[in-house]
């Protein structure tokens, strides 16, 4: 997901991807081991599910929209963006009005690319797999948990920001890129089971081998449709160094027809490929 930092994270794994694909030779990836879901990672999965709304409220969505602002390192009186985040199945359209003018990431159709001011970046169709609509925690989890070709590992308890925890691991090795650009690390609340936090790779739109870490830590959980959504996100992506950015989402819709166009690379940018 790169649904606030988009130019950032964007030009920051472009230019590492240039370099390291000029400094080494690329090996291939070793195959990856058969999808393994632990008993004890499906447990903690469920748990989250059933404290975001259970099964029947959060199988229902479909599609959503949501919209916000954000700041990155609001005490540095960075200024705000608006943004509309939207997915309908395998599509999504993750939109902003960033400083450098408005941005726009698309699924196109499976082939997801960057457009700015009307210049169309494509990434390659790996990228689009690690791009979930992670702002709503609950729908990831419960299609990861329905995903035969999840593994889904128990790493144990542990803290995080001073709350206790459980530590899962997913990620979809059913071939060797799904295994580079997919795993994430989930922690959930040991007590409330609500998800805390969950931290997945950005990869190079060049190389599967080339990613950045992304991360998101969830806060002010409010009830949409029976299903508990985080409204404020602390989202950071890239290496440490680069400021994490807020979001305050002020609107969530489930379940509105969405144009398959809005999701595709020549309707946002005029034409232009």
């Amino acid at each position: 997901m790169r649904p606030l930092s988009l130019v950032r994270a964007s030009v920051l794994i472009l230019l590492l991807g240039f370099m390291l694909q000029s400094a080494r030779a690329q090996t291939p990836a070793p195959s990856p081991p058969p999808p393994v879901q632990d008993p004890q990672a499906i447990a903690a999965i469920q748990s989250a599910i059933a404290a975001t709304g259970g099964i029947a409220a959060i199988s229902a969505i479909q599609s959503s929209i949501a919209q916000g602002t954000s700041v990155v390192s609001p005490d540095d009186g960075s200024g705000t963006t608006n943004f509309t985040w939207t997915h309908s199945g395998q599509d999504f359209r993750y939109e902003n009005d960033a400083t450098s003018g408005n941005h726009v990431f698309v699924s196109n159709s499976g082939n997801p690319c960057d457009i700015e001011a009307g210049i169309v970046v494509a990434s390659a169709p790996y990228v689009a797999r690690a791009n979930l609509p992670f702002h709503i925690p609950a729908l990831v989890l419960f299609n990861e948990l329905n995903n035969p070709n999840y593994t889904l590992t128990y790493v144990g308890a542990t803290t995080l920001n001073g709350t206790s925890a459980i530590h899962i691991q997913t990620a979809d090795n059913s071939d060797s890129v799904g295994q580079l650009v997919t795993p994430q690390d989930w922690y959930f609340d040991a007590t409330t089971s609500l998800p805390l936090s969950v931290q997945y790779r950005i990869p190079s739109p060049r190389d599967p081998q080339i990613w950045y870490p992304g991360s998101i830590t969830f806060a002010n959980f409010q009830t949409v449709n029976g299903v508990l959504v985080p409204f404020q996100l602390t989202i950071q992506e890239g290496p440490p160094a680069v400021p994490a950015a807020v979001a305050t989402i002020s609107s969530v819709t489930f379940n509105i027809a969405i144009s398959s166009t809005q999701c595709v690379a020549s309707s946002v940018a005029g034409g232009a490929q």
